[in-house]
Protein backbone atom coordinates (compact mmCIF):
# COMPACT_ATOMS: atom_id res chain seq x y z
CA UNK A 1 0.00 0.00 0.00
CA UNK A 2 1.53 3.47 -0.70
CA UNK A 3 1.24 6.52 1.38
CA UNK A 4 -0.71 8.39 -0.85
CA UNK A 5 -3.43 5.32 -0.90
CA UNK A 6 -2.74 5.31 3.54
CA UNK A 7 -3.38 8.84 3.18
CA UNK A 8 -6.47 8.40 1.04
CA UNK A 9 -7.97 5.46 3.25
CA UNK A 10 -7.29 7.42 6.74
CA UNK A 11 -9.45 10.63 5.55
CA UNK A 12 -12.27 8.80 4.09
CA UNK A 13 -12.88 7.43 7.44
CA UNK A 14 -12.06 10.66 9.33
CA UNK A 15 -13.81 13.16 6.91
CA UNK A 16 -17.68 12.95 6.19
CA UNK A 17 -17.32 16.25 3.74
CA UNK A 18 -15.03 19.03 2.48
CA UNK A 19 -17.16 22.14 0.94
CA UNK A 20 -15.28 25.14 -0.81
CA UNK A 21 -16.23 28.10 -0.20
CA UNK A 22 -15.26 31.59 -0.82
CA UNK A 23 -13.09 32.33 1.81
CA UNK A 24 -12.81 29.01 3.99
CA UNK A 25 -12.66 25.34 3.51
CA UNK A 26 -15.30 23.91 5.78
CA UNK A 27 -14.20 20.32 6.88
CA UNK A 28 -16.76 18.26 8.32
CA UNK A 29 -15.18 15.45 10.64
CA UNK A 30 -17.32 12.09 11.29
CA UNK A 31 -18.28 11.30 14.91
CA UNK A 32 -15.92 9.44 16.94
CA UNK A 33 -18.74 7.29 18.71
CA UNK A 34 -22.67 7.57 18.51
CA UNK A 35 -22.20 9.47 21.87
CA UNK A 36 -20.46 13.19 20.10
CA UNK A 37 -21.44 15.00 17.34
CA UNK A 38 -19.75 15.55 14.00
CA UNK A 39 -17.19 18.36 14.11
CA UNK A 40 -16.52 21.16 11.40
CA UNK A 41 -13.50 22.40 10.48
CA UNK A 42 -13.16 25.97 9.26
CA UNK A 43 -9.77 26.99 7.64
CA UNK A 44 -8.89 30.53 5.62
CA UNK A 45 -8.66 30.29 2.03
CA UNK A 46 -8.71 32.22 -1.12
CA UNK A 47 -8.92 30.56 -4.56
CA UNK A 48 -5.45 31.70 -6.16
CA UNK A 49 -5.87 33.74 -9.02
CA UNK A 50 -6.00 32.71 -12.66
CA UNK A 51 -4.21 35.15 -14.19
CA UNK A 52 -0.27 35.22 -12.86
CA UNK A 53 0.59 39.27 -12.05
CA UNK A 54 3.33 40.03 -14.19
CA UNK A 55 5.72 43.18 -12.37
CA UNK A 56 6.64 45.07 -15.13
CA UNK A 57 9.90 47.25 -15.25
CA UNK A 58 9.12 51.12 -15.39
CA UNK A 59 11.04 53.70 -16.04
CA UNK A 60 11.14 55.93 -12.91
CA UNK A 61 8.46 58.21 -12.52
CA UNK A 62 5.91 56.62 -14.55
CA UNK A 63 2.80 55.65 -12.72
CA UNK A 64 1.79 51.66 -13.25
CA UNK A 65 -1.53 52.65 -14.01
CA UNK A 66 -0.55 54.30 -17.28
CA UNK A 67 2.46 51.45 -18.31
CA UNK A 68 1.00 48.04 -20.05
CA UNK A 69 2.97 44.99 -20.96
CA UNK A 70 4.71 44.31 -24.00
CA UNK A 71 2.88 42.50 -26.53
CA UNK A 72 3.18 38.74 -26.61
CA UNK A 73 4.39 38.97 -30.40
CA UNK A 74 6.55 41.78 -30.03
CA UNK A 75 7.49 39.92 -27.12
CA UNK A 76 8.44 37.02 -29.07
CA UNK A 77 9.64 38.97 -31.72
CA UNK A 78 12.57 40.71 -28.96
CA UNK A 79 13.49 37.45 -27.83
CA UNK A 80 14.26 35.88 -30.75
CA UNK A 81 16.58 38.53 -32.03
CA UNK A 82 18.43 38.93 -28.62
CA UNK A 83 18.76 34.98 -29.27
CA UNK A 84 20.09 35.35 -32.68
CA UNK A 85 22.59 38.35 -32.26
CA UNK A 86 23.34 36.10 -29.11
CA UNK A 87 24.36 33.19 -31.78
CA UNK A 88 25.61 35.44 -34.30
CA UNK A 89 28.04 36.75 -31.63
CA UNK A 90 29.36 33.28 -30.68
CA UNK A 91 29.55 32.21 -34.59
CA UNK A 92 31.87 35.45 -34.74
CA UNK A 93 34.00 34.73 -31.20
CA UNK A 94 34.43 31.05 -32.50
CA UNK A 95 35.82 31.89 -35.45
CA UNK A 96 32.89 29.75 -37.66
CA UNK A 97 32.15 33.49 -39.55
CA UNK A 98 34.98 36.07 -39.76
CA UNK A 99 33.19 39.49 -40.19
CA UNK A 100 29.06 40.98 -40.79
CA UNK A 101 29.89 40.60 -44.02
CA UNK A 102 29.55 37.19 -44.07
CA UNK A 103 26.55 37.56 -42.11
CA UNK A 104 24.91 39.69 -44.01
CA UNK A 105 25.15 37.32 -47.54
CA UNK A 106 23.76 34.44 -45.54
CA UNK A 107 21.26 36.04 -43.61
CA UNK A 108 20.29 38.05 -46.53
CA UNK A 109 20.22 41.24 -45.05
CA UNK A 110 22.32 44.51 -44.71
CA UNK A 111 25.46 45.11 -42.24
CA UNK A 112 23.57 47.83 -40.31
CA UNK A 113 20.64 45.21 -39.55
CA UNK A 114 23.69 42.47 -38.71
CA UNK A 115 25.45 45.04 -36.63
CA UNK A 116 22.25 46.42 -34.86
CA UNK A 117 20.95 42.84 -34.03
CA UNK A 118 24.56 41.84 -33.06
CA UNK A 119 24.05 44.77 -30.42
CA UNK A 120 21.29 43.12 -28.73
CA UNK A 121 23.63 39.79 -27.59
CA UNK A 122 25.35 43.15 -24.73
CA UNK A 123 21.58 44.04 -23.23
CA UNK A 124 21.90 44.48 -19.91
CA UNK A 125 21.03 40.47 -18.28
CA UNK A 126 17.87 42.51 -16.06
CA UNK A 127 16.52 43.39 -19.15
CA UNK A 128 16.67 40.07 -21.25
CA UNK A 129 15.32 38.63 -18.32
CA UNK A 130 12.03 41.00 -17.88
CA UNK A 131 11.51 40.55 -21.52
CA UNK A 132 11.55 36.31 -21.17
CA UNK A 133 9.56 36.90 -18.31
CA UNK A 134 7.10 39.50 -19.98
CA UNK A 135 7.67 42.05 -17.61
CA UNK A 136 8.67 45.01 -20.40
CA UNK A 137 6.58 47.96 -20.31
CA UNK A 138 5.06 48.25 -24.17
CA UNK A 139 7.28 50.64 -26.45
CA UNK A 140 10.56 48.89 -25.18
CA UNK A 141 11.20 46.99 -28.61
CA UNK A 142 13.57 45.58 -31.12
CA UNK A 143 13.94 49.03 -32.53
CA UNK A 144 14.53 50.70 -29.25
CA UNK A 145 17.10 47.97 -27.91
CA UNK A 146 19.03 47.60 -30.79
CA UNK A 147 19.49 51.49 -31.66
CA UNK A 148 21.18 53.65 -29.56
CA UNK A 149 20.65 56.16 -31.57
CA UNK A 150 16.68 56.25 -30.48
CA UNK A 151 16.59 57.96 -27.15
CA UNK A 152 19.79 56.00 -26.06
CA UNK A 153 17.35 52.81 -24.68
CA UNK A 154 19.67 50.44 -25.75
CA UNK A 155 22.35 52.06 -23.44
CA UNK A 156 23.52 51.52 -20.38
CA UNK A 157 22.11 55.00 -18.84
CA UNK A 158 18.99 54.32 -20.12
CA UNK A 159 18.82 50.51 -19.24
CA UNK A 160 20.07 52.22 -15.54
CA UNK A 161 16.82 54.06 -14.98
CA UNK A 162 14.77 51.20 -15.83
CA UNK A 163 13.22 49.90 -11.97
CA UNK A 164 11.57 46.35 -11.10
CA UNK A 165 8.12 47.79 -8.98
Amino acid sequence: MSLIEFDHDVLATLVSRIEVQRTQLAISLKPIDRSTESVTLSIPWQKPPSKRFRNILMPHGAVRDDIRPVRAERRLRLITAIARGRRWLEEIVNGAVTDAEQLEKRERCTVRQVNMTLSLAFLAPQLVKAAVEGCLPRGINIERLRDPTLNGAGSSKSSASIRTN
